[in-house]
C-alpha cells in the first residue's frame, strides 16, 4: 500500500534528520536589536554555560532561546543572493531569530526553566504529546486517503474534524512557526488543489511533509531539555551557592548581636569582615534577589574602596539618600577602634549590624517562598 510506502521513507530518514540538522547553515538574527546589543555587553553566569548572562548592575537574567523565523517561506521570489547559492549547489541559510529572555531574578528563572522541561518533557510534556498526536492524525489521514476513505461528498466533514482535532492539540494558534507550518500542511492536505478538485496525491505528500517537520520537532523538543536541563542545574546550583553565603553572614552577624559584649567582639567583627569581603562580593553574589542585599549589606557594615563599588551601591540602593547614608559610614571595625565612646560606638556597631541582618533575612524568606512549592 502507497501509505506503508510513505512510512517506510519516513521512518528511513528519520535517523539521519539529527546529522542533518547539525550540518544545516543557520543565520542568527536578533530578535530585538536593542536588547541584544544591551546583553552583549553583560557577563556570561559561567563560562560552562554561554546561554546564560546577568546584568552586573541589577542581578537580572538572561536567557537565550531560538525560533525559526518565517522570512524565507514567505517571499514569494528568492533574493539574489538565495539564487546564487542555489546556482552554487548550497542551500540557502535558515534565518534563526534569537531571543534573550529577561527575568527579574533567578527564582523566576527556575520556575521558568521548570515549565520549559514539564511542556517539553518526554512522557507527559504537553509540547511533546501534542506533537505525537500531529504524526498519529497525518498517519490517519494517508490511510483515509489509501484506502478511498476521503472523496468530495464527506471532505467538508473531514476538513471540520480535522481542523478541530488540530485545534484541540495546540495547533490551531500555534505560536512557533514551525507548528504552524505543520498546521497549514495538514489543513490543505484536506482541502482542494487550485482547481478546486480532491487530489489525494497532493494530499498525501503534504501530509508526508508534515509528519517529517513532526518528527523534527521531537528532535527539537530533544535539543530543548537538553539544554534546559543544563540550565535548571547551573540557576539551582548558583542559588544554593549565593543563599548558603548569605545565610552564613546572616548566622555570624546573629552570634554577635547575642554575644556583643563579650571581650572577642573585635575579633569577630575581624572574621565577619574577611568572610564579607571574601563571599558578599559583586564576583560571587551575581544574581536577583541576593546580589543587592549582599551588597547593602557589605558596603553598609565595611565601607566602599573604589569607584565601581559605588557605582554599584548607587545602582543597589532603593533611594539616593540610603546611598548617601552608607556612603558616610565608617566600617564598623574603625568606628569600635576610633571610639571616645565605647559605648555610643557599640550602639552603631549593633544598629548596622541589625540592619544588615533583617536585609539578609528579608531576601532568604522572600526567595525561599517564590520557590517553596515548585522546587524542594
Amino acid at each position: 500500500m502507497e501509505t506503508l510506502r510513505v512510512e517506510r521513507r519516513i521512518l528511513r530518514s528519520t535517523p539521519n534528520l539529527p546529522a542533518k540538522m547539525g550540518k544545516e547553515s543557520l543565520h542568527l538574527v536578533p530578535e530585538n536589536i536593542v536588547r541584544f546589543n544591551e546583553v552583549k555587553q553583560y557577563p556570561f553566569f559561567n563560562e560552562n554555560n554561554r546561554g546564560i548572562r546577568f546584568s552586573p548592575f541589577t542581578g537580572e537574567i538572561y536567557i537565550s532561546t531560538y525560533r525559526h523565523s518565517l522570512k524565507n517561506e514567505s517571499q514569494s521570489q528568492p533574493s539574489e543572493e538565495e539564487i546564487v547559492l542555489m546556482q552554487r549547489g548550497r542551500k540557502p541559510s535558515q534565518e534563526i531569530l534569537q531571543r534573550w529572555n529577561k527575568y527579574p531574578d533567578i527564582e523566576c528563572a527556575v520556575r521558568s526553566a521548570e515549565h520549559v522541561l514539564n511542556l517539553y518533557g518526554k512522557e507527559g510534556g504537553e509540547m511533546v504529546d501534542n506533537t505525537r498526536g500531529a504524526i498519529n492524525l497525518t498517519k490517519r489521514l494517508l490511510t483515509k486517503f489509501e484506502l478511498r476513505g476521503i472523496n468530495k461528498e464527506n471532505l467538508e466533514i473531514i476538513t471540520q474534524e480535522t481542523l478541530e482535532e488540530l485545534a484541540l492539540l495546540g495547533f490551531g494558534d500555534a505560536e512557533k512557526p514551525i507548528r504552524q507550518r505543520i498546521a497549514l500542511q495538514i489543513t490543505n492536505a484536506v482541502g482542494k488543489d487550485k482547481l478546486e478538485r480532491l487530489n489525494p496525491l497532493i494530499s498525501r505528500t503534504r501530509l508526508a511533509s508534515a509528519w517529517l517537520k513532526a518528527i523534527r520537532e521531537l528532535l527539537v523538543a530533544k535539543k530543548v531539555r537538553e539544554k534546559f536541563s543544563v540550565v535548571m542545574t547551573d540557576l539551582l546550583s548558583e542559588r544554593t551557592i549565593e543563599r548558603f553565603y548569605l545565610s552564613q553572614a546572616a548566622i555570624l552577624i546573629q552570634d554577635m548581636l547575642e554575644n556583643q559584649n563579650s571581650d572577642d567582639l573585635k575579633s569577630k567583627i575581624s572574621v565577619l569582615k574577611t568572610f564579607s569581603s571574601t563571599f558578599l562580593t559583586p564576583e560571587k553574589i551575581k544574581v536577583a534577589p541576593y546580589r543587592k542585599a549582599a551588597l547593602l549589606s557589605h558596603y553598609s557594615l565595611f565601607g566602599i574602596r573604589n569607584k565601581s563599588e559605588k557605582d554599584l551601591l548607587i545602582v543597589a540602593s532603593e533611594n539616593e539618600q540610603e546611598s548617601l547614608d552608607i556612603l558616610s559610614f565608617k566600617p564598623i571595625n574603625e568606628v569600635l577602634e576610633g571610639a571616645l565612646f565605647k559605648k555610643n560606638a557599640c550602639w552603631e556597631v549593633q544598629e548596622r549590624l541589625i540592619k544588615s541582618l533583617v536585609t539578609i533575612k528579608n531576601v532568604l524568606d522572600k526567595g525561599g517562598n517564590d520557590l517553596k512549592e515548585k522546587i524542594i
